[in-house]
């Protein structure tokens, strides 16, 4: 069957028109539908967070990046469509073109919950390498120390907290080839809130958290060399200590 010119365009526009009638009915549903989920989406992270507090335990990171995660998105959808509406009151056509809203939003709510989460990963990468565990890195530090008598190293930075208060001789010692009585705790610099009980243990007293360094000094032929050191190293404090001909080691914080 032909058509006429004038009807063949009569038809096409016809087609045109219910084609653009659908986009707009599925881009408002969408609209629609992710409106209502960004107010779930705010919900939904509220109560996971609340429910992770009130256990007590620390959220796991992954979840954590999941809570942020939903509750940027959906943030981002409502703050951004509420702008957008404003905007249409002043664009006429923007009004009913909620395919192009509907774009927007997505993509900027997208961009801005990608940068929040790289954020997140980057401050936290950040804060990892300033949370090692204090008697792990003095342990790794002391054995290698050992080898290299009267040279002054630090640990990268540790923390000490609620949950990581002591150092203890024996502690650090384990495995080292030295008696916890050769390794001799001291706090030379003063730093507050950390005291040493009988030179074999290290204690911060503190309830918030606080980053140093540990510093160990040793030498291979006891106290007087090891004072020696100390000496060199511009550090002033006397050992109390009665070993002499075997390895002796000073271990310190520092900010």
């Amino acid at each position: 069957m032909s058509f006429k010119k004038e009807d063949q365009e009569y038809i096409d526009s016809e087609i045109n028109k219910q084609e653009e009638t659908n986009d707009l009915d599925y881009y408002k549903k969408q609209h629609k539908s992710f409106f209502i989920l960004s107010f779930a989406g705010i919900l939904l992270s509220a109560v996971l967070s609340a429910l992770f507090s009130t256990i007590g335990g620390e959220i796991n990171f992954l979840i954590l990046l999941l809570i942020i995660g939903i509750f940027t998105i959906s943030a981002s959808y409502i703050v951004l469509a509420s702008i957008l509406e404003i905007i249409s009151l002043f664009f006429i056509k923007l009004k009913e073109d909620y395919k192009t809203k509907f774009t927007i939003q997505m993509v900027i709510s997208s961009v801005i919950v990608i940068l929040v989460l790289i954020f997140v990963i980057l401050g936290n990468t950040f804060n990892m390498a300033g949370n090692l565990n204090p008697a792990t890195a003095t342990k790794q530090l002391l054995r290698q120390q050992i080898n290299y008598p009267g040279s002054l190293i630090c640990t990268d930075t540790v923390r000490f907290s609620k949950e990581k208060l002591t150092l203890s001789s024996q502690e650090i010692s384990n495995n080292s080839g030295l008696d916890y009585s050769q390794v001799y705790f001291d706090n030379p610099e003063h730093l507050s809130n950390f005291d040493v009980s009988n030179q074999s243990v290290l204690k911060y007293t503190s309830t918030s958290n606080k980053n140093v360094v540990i510093c160990i000094i040793c030498s291979n032929n006891g106290k007087l060399e090891l004072e020696e050191a100390l000496i060199q190293n511009g550090i002033n404090t006397t050992i109390d200590s009665n070993i002499e001909g075997e390895t002796l080691c000073i271990v310190y914080p520092r900010k």
